[in-house]
């Protein structure tokens, strides 16, 4: 049975405790102590913390699952229906010495996984701005043991946005990259449709390269720019005067164009210069019956097409007095109008570490102009091969019956077998310049 003074004091703390309601006075209210496993609240008045220790001014451990500290601006009725929700940042991080750091985030988990030091959700906004007024607004530095790739800075775009988007204004780039052990900028694309890189300059050049490297010379060394693929260089223009590919030499020792292969001209050519050391050649069919030899002079029999269209020249071996078209170079082979590319392993070398391998989709390319393969010396009947019509001609074979370094040439009593003009009319095919170190005959192809 309860004894009438725990029932008085039972009585005392329920009449202060209404008191305490009616005055307004709660746990935790303002002017009071900061009660732990409650909700605090001061009203309108601020709360701040003061300490010069040398360690943490406050400590919060969370040894759950929840954040171990939280600000947020909240979200309410207001008074009278102003200021529905906080105005202010959640969390603000100020200092004054040059040397420290508004926030520093860590994460000091020793394994990999999907977590991070600072995690930053926008939501329909922005996920974070970072300015600053002398200094890099945001630097992105990586490292890792061993061989392994970790980056400055990664980024994921989606629909039309970019997965970096950097806008130099009055800077000197938009990105500024430099000092890459594989390359400064890599940049790579699976649809075949869609290029890697793609550059656009409404009024200037959109992609500028310069090469300065001491290496020795080869095809690629020092190269402002330098392309592999199907076509490694494509130049197109869509305006008046424009060029689809410009190139200029602007020093002595250099070239404006230097071309190492079978070169096509789907068009026509103007030279307003010399064509030094230029050699005139003609596609042709050998209509003689009997094959034809290299070296040998031919003459016109008509015209014919190939099968892509190309007109072709009707020749025989030319006879003597016969007027001479020119001389045999070679058979030339029609190539197949497609091919099969891709499908391969392609390594990307990688300065200090092993070297990076990638597989090429494998796809079937159209041809887009009649190409032509060189084929042997002999030609048989109805195949097709390439005539010199005019210019220098070095070919390996016997030189021009009693034939001396300067003299005219002619057909002489062999068909197609060129020897040294005699004093008659005959047709002349041009003349014997004499032999090269290596054997090889040289003439000057000019038929009259």
């Amino acid at each position: 049975m309860v004894s009438f003074r725990e029932r008085t004091r039972f009585a005392s703390l329920l009449a202060i405790g209404l008191a305490l309601l009616v005055s307004g006075v709660v746990a935790g209210a303002a002017g009071g102590n900061f009660i732990l496993g409650q909700a605090n609240s001061a009203g309108t008045s601020n709360t701040s913390l003061t300490t010069s220790s040398t360690g943490n001014a406050l400590l919060v451990t969370q040894n759950g699952s929840g954040t171990a500290i939280r600000g947020s601006t909240g979200s309410g009725s207001g008074i009278a229906g102003f200021f529905t929700s906080g105005s202010g940042s959640g969390v603000s991080g100020v200092v004054a010495n040059q040397n420290s750091y508004g926030i520093y985030a860590a994460n000091d988990s020793a394994s990999i996984g999907t977590g991070a030091a600072l995690r930053v959700q926008g939501g329909v906004n922005r996920g974070a701005i970072v300015t600053s007024s002398e200094r890099d607004a945001v630097v992105g530095i990586a490292s890792c043991t061993g061989f392994c790739g970790a980056n400055g800075v990664s980024g994921t775009g989606e629909g039309l946005g970019a997965g970096v988007f950097a806008d130099g204004n009055a800077a000197i780039a938009g990105v500024w990259a430099s000092e890459g052990i594989s390359a400064s900028v890599f940049a790579t694309q699976s649809d075949t449709d869609v290029p890697a890189i793609w550059a656009d300059s409404a009024a200037g050049t959109a992609v500028q390269g310069f090469g300065e490297s001491g290496a020795a010379f080869s095809n690629t060394a020092s190269a402002g720019g330098q392309f592999a693929g199907f076509n490694g260089v494509y130049g197109q223009t869509d305006s008046g005067f424009g060029t689809g590919v410009l190139a200029q030499a602007n020093a002595s020792f250099n070239w404006a164009l230097r071309a190492v292969g079978f070169t096509f001209l789907d068009g026509d050519l103007s030279i307003t210069g010399t064509c030094t050391g230029c050699t005139a050649a003609a596609m042709a069919v050998n209509g003689s019956g009997s094959a034809l030899k290299q070296g040998d002079a031919v003459a016109l029999d008509g015209v014919t097409q190939a099968e892509d269209g190309t007109i072709v020249l009707v020749v025989r071996a030319a006879k003597k007095n016969d007027a001479v078209i020119g001389v045999v170079d070679r058979e030339m082979k029609a190539a197949p109008d497609s091919v099969t590319v891709g499908g391969e392993k392609r390594t990307i070398k990688v300065n200090g570490g092993p070297d990076k391998e990638i597989t090429t989709p494998s796809r079937t390319i159209k041809a887009p102009a009649p190409l032509w393969q060189p084929g042997g010396t002999s030609v048989g009947a109805d195949k097709f091969l390439r005539i010199i019509t005019g210019g220098i001609y070095a070919f390996d074979g016997a030189a021009p019956a009693d034939a001396e370094v300067g003299d005219a040439l002619a057909v002489g009593a062999t068909n197609g077998k060129l020897a040294k003009a005699g004093s008659d009319a005959g047709a002349k095919a041009g003349r014997y310049m004499g032999k090269l170190k290596d054997g090889r005959v040289v003439l000057m192809v000019s038929p009259s």
